[in-house]
């Protein structure tokens, strides 16, 4: 499943808010320096998924706020045939 990310570093309080469909906007503590920021965001999105870090890819936009993330294992609701 591919989700689109808008990362805020250096914010107050840390949070993740889904904008439409797969769009997310992501709150971080931590500066845009040394990939800190990158890192929690993917440790927060890990949470709200309900799966590991290792599952989650930067596929563009290491150096952007606004990145595109693969997360392996999740399947798209609307894909599951019932």
């Amino acid at each position: 499943m591919y989700v689109r990310v808008s990362v805020l570093p250096g914010s107050k309080k840390e949070k993740v808010l889904q904008e439409k469909g797969d769009s997310f906007i992501v709150h971080v503590k931590e500066k845009a320096e040394q990939n800190m920021a990158n890192n929690r965001m993917k440790e927060l999105i890990a949470l709200h998924f309900c799966i590991r870090v290792a599952d989650i890819r930067i596929i563009h936009g290491h150096h952007d706020r606004t990145k595109l993330l693969s997360l392996m294992g999740l399947e798209k609701k609307s894909d599951l045939a019932v």
